[in-house]
């Protein structure tokens, strides 16, 4: 079986994905669900953090420590996530106990800016403001500034690597201005090395990941803070994970113990090696799928609330009705119906346009458990759902849909900006939830509906984040 390496990714997809919703942000720092206390049936928030954790400082560099029969290895790095909504630094760890041994990836303090410097703090557009908003290169350098000094008081070594990856925005942009996005790169290349002088050990490390493979990090990260790479779990036991963004949606998991199926194709397979083990990934980005941009495309005035505002800004004066609502994200979404030329399909790949190819993307049939993340999981939050499925979602979406504006904010005050979209994001969840391309006529979808899947936003206590997986590939790799 020939699979694509995961390294041969990173930095080359020129994917479009918009960043999370900034309100989902919010919802998923606070009140934020552990892992392990949801899938015991019990939400537990936590407190709310700021963004720069009060902790000591850190020193960069490896260490060996041999006064035992274990030797072991630890060293330090920072990592920027540059996202749509803005730019985040954080300063991480990573341990080996002994060489064979998983490696461990530990997120410390972080700092984010969302706002242009040069331009007026109280200017509407001066929010939520990303890498790729910086098209003509000027102000990137004082953009970065406060991040470089949070670096810079982090850590007394300037050896300490250091790594850039941008994600969702710049891809977009990627996608319309090739050349533009490539000019933002080499600027912070150039800021991080020559102005700040920090320890960027290659051009590579300063670059763009692709949807997909943040789907892979993610199921990285999600299977390292469970423990399961420490205990030695086989693949069969390995957590998959079910990611809706602001423009896309991801897929990420094990697609099969052994032998592939003869006729599957060998698209969207990644191997992934972890303490000498590897793992056959599938991961998968579906562009438009996500909640901004199938909110704008599939919607319906049967998914808005009295009162509330249509994709197009005209204000609701009818009532919202889940299972009409449920029938048009199906037909507008092209879920009802594609051709699948394969034993298992997921669902067609739609363009911004609303132009959705007629046959079904190949997808192979989803195994074990899932979390949801992301928009998914601060849906689940918004309105008490501890597990997505079929009967959750068409219960939470009946007593949903038909309230008003003012009813949605009123019985689920944790709804916020979500109120207005919250009866379509349900019906939306749903609709990709359930069915499957090939195998149920009349609806096309993930196929999850037998799987368990639930919405998490901490495992053990610690946010689930795709830093945390692109460290873990990235120092298995190097200390192999």
């Amino acid at each position: 079986m020939h699979t694509r390496p995961l390294t041969s990714w990173i930095g080359r997809s020129l994917i479009s994905l918009v960043g999370i919703l900034s309100a989902c942000n919010a919802n998923t720092t606070d009140n934020a669900v552990d892992g392990l206390s949801a899938i015991n049936g019990t939400a537990a928030p936590t407190p709310t953090q700021s963004e720069t954790a009060k902790k000591d400082p850190i020193d960069a560099g490896d260490r060996e420590d041999s006064g035992s029969a274990i030797v072991g290895k630890s060293g330090r790095f920072f990592i920027f996530d540059g996202g749509s909504s803005g730019t985040r630094v954080y300063a991480g760890t990573w341990t080996q106990v002994a060489k064979g041994e998983p490696v461990n990836i530990a997120l410390g303090d972080a700092l984010k800016v969302s706002s242009r410097p040069d331009w007026e703090k109280n200017d509407p557009r001066n929010n939520n403001i990303g890498i790729s908003s910086f098209v003509d290169i000027t102000g990137i350098s004082d953009y970065l500034k406060p991040l470089i000094q949070f670096i810079k008081s982090h850590s007394s070594d300037a050896t300490t690597p250091v790594y850039f990856k941008a994600t969702g925005g710049l891809r977009a942009l990627s996608q319309s201005n090739p050349d533009g996005a490539q000019k933002i790169l080499d600027e912070v290349y150039r800021v991080l090395t020559e102005e700040a002088g920090l320890s960027v050990g290659s051009r590579d490390d300063v670059s763009m990941i692709g949807g997909d493979m943040e789907g892979v990090y993610a199921w990285l990260a999600v299977n390292s803070l469970s423990g399961k790479f420490k205990q030695r779990a086989d693949a069969g036991s390995m957590t998959g994970i079910f990611e809706i963004g602001g423009a896309s949606l991801q897929v990420a998991y094990v697609p099969w113990i052994g032998d592939p199926p003869a006729n599957a194709p060998q698209t969207g397979l990644h191997t992934v090696r972890v303490a000498g083990t590897d793992y056959t990934v599938y991961a998968t980005t579906y562009e438009n799928r996500g909640a901004n941009s199938a909110f704008s495309l599939y919607n319906s005035d049967d998914c808005i609330p009295n009162g509330g505002l249509s994709s197009n800004g005209q204000k609701q004066t009818g009532i919202s009705n889940y299972r009409k609502c449920l029938a048009a994200v199906q037909a507008n979404a092209h879920l009802d119906g594609a051709i699948c030329a394969y034993d298992s399909c997921g669902i067609p790949a739609c363009d911004s346009q609303q132009h959705c190819e007629k046959t079904a993307l190949y997808a192979p049939p989803p195994r074990g458990d899932f979390v949801a993340l992301s928009v998914a999981y601060s849906t689940a939050l918004t309105y008490n759902i501890s597990q997505l499925n079929v009967d959750t979602l068409d219960t939470a979406g009946t007593a949903v849909c038909g309230l008003s504006l003012e009813q949605v904010t009123t019985t689920f005050p944790k709804s916020g900006n979500f109120a207005n979209a919250g009866c379509f994001n349900l019906a939306y969840l749903r609709a990709l939830i359930d069915g499957r391309g090939g195998v149920k006529p009349g609806e096309n979808g993930l196929g999850l509906g037998k799987s368990k899947v639930q919405p998490v936003a901490k495992i053990n206590g610690i946010d689930v984040s795709w830093p945390i997986g692109f460290m873990t590939e990235r120092m298995e790799r190097e200390l192999e």
